[in-house]
This record gives structure tokens, C-alpha cells and sequence, in this order.
């Protein structure tokens, strides 16, 4: 049945889960009893959740799913932006949680320094999924459901992992275009060196349009098994992060008040 709902029509449905979402985050943060778990909820996942809807928004306006012209240099650039701010923010969602859950439970006891366990706050390892396995299971089996997701997550999707940012792909060629294309370049980059810039502009501007526009994005050519399709990529780990998040949300409603 998904494969027949269109990617926008997915993209919009994964939005309104994020709305309903950050109502839940913001009414939930109120039960609990450690300010320092209410702070990642309220001002850490609340503010993520908010760009990641605003973030695919413009990756589905600028990548969309039905276009074939290829992207122009500012396009491309902008959704190079939006990929890499909305794959940052998917990492910090997952890293409010733990925080949350850290502090909440304590987890490393009370009155902790952040930056003395930074490294072992760590929702898919460590002793917090330990702790969760026993006073959450719910949420401990949610999270280990999801451990070959989060490893791919982590391996490929990570611009802050990696330290290359994730480069969105403005063109797929065949055989033939990608020859017309090295062509056009270097004929672009000898009027620039002689200084002929209205000629290299226009070979430049005639880049841009070879070739068709296929919506997939990559780290760097050396990273193996980097290149991945828009979607149903980024609704598919908006989807987990936010199923999560709900998970999280749940138990943390349920939980009795005051329970340390």
C-alpha cells in the first residue's frame, strides 16, 4: 500500500505526525520531575521537531519527485543546506532522548555533569539501554527494533559523523551526457583562466542543463554505498525517529509522578 501513495503525499503525512508529536513533547514535558530532562524535551527536541517539519518542506519543494529538470547551482546548494540540517537535526532528536531518559531515570545518578558522561549517553547502547530494557521495556524493545537502521543511520547518514556533508546529486547522466558534460566544463574553465567571463558564464549556465534530474543524495565517491534516494529516504527516518519519539512519550506518560 505504501508504494502506491505518492512521496508527497507521504512527505505530508510524516509533517502532520511531527505536529501532533511536538503537542505531545510539550504536554509531557510538564510530568516530568527533573528540569534538566524537561530543558532536552522543551527546548531541545521541541525546537528540532519544528525545523525537521520546516526542513522537509523545502527539501520536497526543491527535490520533487515528478521534476526531471536537472538542479541549478543555487538549487543545488540550498538542498545540499536542507539535507544536511535535517540529517543533523535527526541525530539530535535521538540525542535529546537519551538525555531526557538519562536525566529522568537517573541513569548516572542525580546532579550529573553533562560533559563528564557525554560519551556513554547513547540510545542504542551503554547503560541506558540497559536501564530502559528493565524500567521501560516498551521503549527498550522499540529501540533495539531499530539498531541496524541507526547503524546505517550513523555509517552513511551522519554529516557531523563523517565530516564530509552530504552532497545532493543535481543531475543523473547517461554515457553520452556525462562526455558532453566534461566537454562543456573544460571548455567553461579555459574561458575563465583567459579571463573570457561572459563566455565561461554561459558555458556554465549550459551545465546545468544536461542531463535529467533523478532526486538521490551521497557523502563522497570514496564513501561505498553512499548514494541514496530522497524517498523514500528522509520520510523513512523522519518515520522512525518519530515512532521513537512516541514510544518515549508514552512511557513518560503512563509513568507514575515522582518515580525516580
Amino acid at each position: 500500500m505504501k508504494d502506491m501513495v505518492s512521496p508527497e503525499v507521504q512527505a505530508l503525512g510524516v509533517c502532520d505526525r511531527i505536529v501532533t508529536s511536538l503537542d505531545r513533547v510539550m504536554q509531557v514535558a510538564g510530568r516530568l520531575t527533573e528540569d534538566t530532562a524537561r530543558e532536552h524535551l522543551k527546548h531541545g527536541l521541541a525546537r528540532r521537531l519544528r525545523l525537521l517539519h520546516l526542513g522537509l518542506a523545502q527539501i520536497v519543494a526543491i527535490a520533487h519527485p515528478r521534476r526531471r529538470e536537472p538542479l541549478s547551482d543555487n538549487e543545488q546548494l540550498n538542498l545540499t543546506l536542507h539535507l544536511n540540517s535535517f540529517y543533523l537535526h535527526i541525530r539530535g532528536c535521538l540525542d535529546n532522548l537519551a538525555w531526557c531518559l538519562a536525566h529522568e531515570l537517573k541513569v548516572f545518578g542525580s546532579q550529573i555533569q553533562e560533559e563528564t558522561i557525554a560519551s556513554k549517553v547513547n540510545l542504542f547502547g551503554g547503560p541506558l539501554l540497559g536501564t530502559l530494557t528493565s524500567a521501560a521495556p516498551s521503549v527498550g524493545a522499540s529501540v533495539r527494533r531499530h539498531t541496524e537502521w541507526h547503524r546505517d543511520l550513523k555509517n552513511i547518514r551522519d554529516p557531523v559523523a563523517h565530516r564530509i556533508p552530504i552532497y545532493a546529486v543535481p543531475a543523473v547522466l547517461t554515457s553520452e551526457e556525462a562526455e558532453r558534460h566534461r566537454d562543456v566544463y573544460n571548455r567553461a574553465e579555459e574561458a575563465r583562466v583567459v579571463g573570457d567571463l561572459d563566455s565561461a558564464g554561459r558555458l556554465f549556465d549550459e551545465l546545468s542543463s544536461i542531463g535529467n534530474y533523478v532526486p538521490y543524495f551521497a557523502h563522497s565517491p570514496s564513501a561505498i554505498g553512499s548514494l541514496r534516494k530522497v524517498y523514500p529516504q528522509v520520510v523513512d527516518d523522519l518515520s522512525v525517529v518519530l515512532e521513537l519519539l512516541e514510544d518515549v512519550i508514552t512511557y513518560l506518560e503512563l509513568r507514575p509522578l515522582g518515580r525516580s
